[in-house]
């Protein structure tokens, strides 16, 4: 019978308040001391399939980016919170995972990418001699990652290694992609966090064809994270580390999951940058308020038309589009560049959207269609269900034939957990549904965890957006207001109008 080769989870954010696998010990403030019941449930239930398992050798997790929330919290809360995940999954005497990990750095976490790359640049420095050409550190990883000495001093090893028992235990780092090649070679399973598959990730890039019609598109993996590295690091990865701007950021993102939240947000915003401008002494030209409160209307519309908040279907038209192009280009020209040709099948895993699905795909990626897993994320990104959003955890074996098994949807009535593929179910999809059935026990333990924390954590959201519409010291107080008048007056037209005295001009 075939094992559970590969465990991949992706989107756990942990340390975010809207994750429900990080314990929260009052409203407001994460836990540190006792991990989330549904982190604790969850690796309950995957230990009943691992332990199923004929061979003694354990399975290899795969974490698929977005494991520390460094956007919107501090690399030192979310690390602590990945401790409680690491206390359990990797516990002496009850270990659930090999002690090699794959680990496919998300937009959430880039920075941990970002810091690797740049180590290994300076290392690679530090042992050229003097009068020797100097060359840049790629991008971009090969398929099979990376191991070596820079990348055991990559945080999520040392959080891991800090532990007793666990000394052993090595993080290989793959990015933007890693590649698992099967035995026989033909068939190819590719992760990705997902980040790529949106059009908002590639912004430098599209911003340069734009301004400049002559530039050349990049077509690689590492074109596109050389032309947007900068970008997805400092805006999804690094803003939560900038002190009270951080704060401020964390709650404008709250703020965009209500439409009322979001029109205040940007009148505030709009009032915020006039007062500054006109305590500065600058002027907001004739159209300059309305110029502002567009920008900020486009920015918020941006921001709610991402993928994760197409709350209709899994995978909107857009989303498809930006997959297939992915798919067509950079991981078909890595498979060629690295294996020698694309794959006869091809699987793809990928998270980011928060919203799990399987779908078989045609590319050019792989002779036969592609199958398409998504883990789903495990964060509350709304204040009411929505039904198409949750998480799923994707196994593979080693023929790497893949099957999610789906822990939970918002608002579904339904607690069983179901366990699906993209393709025709095989022997392994056959044999996971019968273990998952003969322990429904523990898996409905993790489904009910979670759909209690999904709601609670709706109404912890939804808390937060008042207390922000209520606060006198709301977003639009903070040095971001200083980078909006910036904007307002780089984009008014200085036309000789005369000053309007109440800085809020005229259409």
């Amino acid at each position: 019978m075939p094992d559970v080769r590969y465990v991949c989870l992706s989107d756990l954010h942990f340390g975010a308040r809207n994750s429900i696998l990080t314990g929260l010990e009052r409203v407001d403030d994460v836990d540190i001391d006792d991990p989330s019941p549904v982190l604790v449930a969850l690796l309950d239930a995957l230990g009943t399939l691992i332990d199923a398992n004929e061979s003694p050798e354990l399975p290899t997790l795969v974490l698929a980016g977005d494991v520390l929330e460094l956007a919107l919290m501090s690399a030192s809360v979310a690390a602590m919170v990945f401790d409680e995940f690491v206390a359990q999954a990797f516990a002496s005497g009850s270990r659930r995972f090999a002690p090699v990990v794959y680990y496919v750095p998300g937009n959430h976490d880039h920075h941990l990418w970002e810091q690797l790359r740049e180590r290994r640049e300076a290392m690679r420095i530090g042992r050229t001699p003097p009068g020797v050409t100097l060359r840049a550190e790629p991008h971009a990883t090969p398929l099979n990652g990376l191991d070596d000495d820079a990348t055991a001093e990559q945080l999520l090893s040392m959080l891991i290694q800090r532990h007793p028992g666990c000394d052993d235990v090595r993080v290989i780092t793959a990015y933007p992609n890693l590649g698992l090649r099967a035995e026989d070679g033909d068939r190819v399973a590719v992760f990705h966090h997902g980040h790529f598959v949106e059009g908002i990730y590639r912004l430098v890039s599209a911003f340069k064809g734009v301004v400049f019609p002559d530039h050349t598109r990049p077509t690689d993996v590492h074109g596109w994270e050389a032309e947007n590295h900068a970008w997805i690091d400092f805006f999804w990865s690094t803003l939560g580390q900038s002190g009270t701007a951080g704060a401020d950021i964390t709650r404008i993102y709250e703020m965009l999951a209500r439409p009322d939240a979001t029109d205040a947000l940007i009148a505030r915003l709009g009032d915020a940058v006039g007062d500054r401008i006109r305590a500065d002494g600058g002027l907001l030209h004739r159209g300059g308020a309305h110029i502002v409160e567009s920008i900020f209307r486009h920015v918020a519309k941006f921001g709610a038309e991402r993928e994760r908040h197409q709350t209709k279907v899994s995978l909107s038209p857009a989303g498809l589009s930006g997959l297939w192009e992915y798919l067509d280009d950079p991981v078909r020209r890595q498979l060629e560049h690295e294996f020698g040709d694309v794959p006869d099948e091809l699987v793809f895993v990928f998270g980011h959207t928060h919203k799990p699905f399987e779908r078989i795909i045609s590319s050019v990626a792989s002779r036969e269609p592609v199958e398409v897993l998504n883990t789903g994320g495990w964060v509350v990104d709304s204040v009411e269900d929505e039904s198409v959003q949750g998480a799923a955890v994707v196994l593979l074996d080693e023929r790497l034939e893949a099957v999610s098994v789906h822990c939970y949807l918002e608002g579904s009535s339904d607690a069983d957990v179901r366990v699906f593929t993209a393709d025709r179910p095989g022997e392994f999809a056959r044999r996971i549904t019968e273990l998952v059935d003969a322990h429904e026990r523990e898996w409905d333990r993790l489904n009910i965890a979670a759909a209690d924390l999904v709601h609670e954590r709706h109404d912890v959201l939804d808390l937060s957006i008042e207390e922000s519409l209520e606060s006198d010291d709301a977003p639009g107080e903070s040095d971001l207001v200083l980078v909006a008048a910036e904007l307002a007056d780089a984009v008014t037209i200085d036309d000789g109008a005369t000053p309007d005295p109440g800085g809020r001009g005229q259409a």
